[in-house]
């Protein structure tokens, strides 16, 4: 990464600053096919969704 810094920072510092914008660069960048897929759809895509079916007895009685 080619930058230039002013007024020049001491070599630590640099390290710092590089490290962090790339950091924010990987932040920024579109997910990866698989991090897509467990994003899941995006919310204007989301539709109903389907619960539990009924229950077809109501279980167990007391005598």
């Amino acid at each position: 990464m080619a930058l230039e810094i002013s007024p020049e920072p001491s070599e630590e510092e640099r390290k710092a600053i590089v490290r962090a914008l790339e950091l924010e660069a990987e932040q920024s960048a579109a997910p990866t096919p698989w991090q897509a897929a467990g994003l899941g759809p995006e919310p204007e895509d989301e539709g109903p969704q389907a619960g539990a079916p009924p229950r077809q007895s109501r279980g167990a009685t007391r005598t």
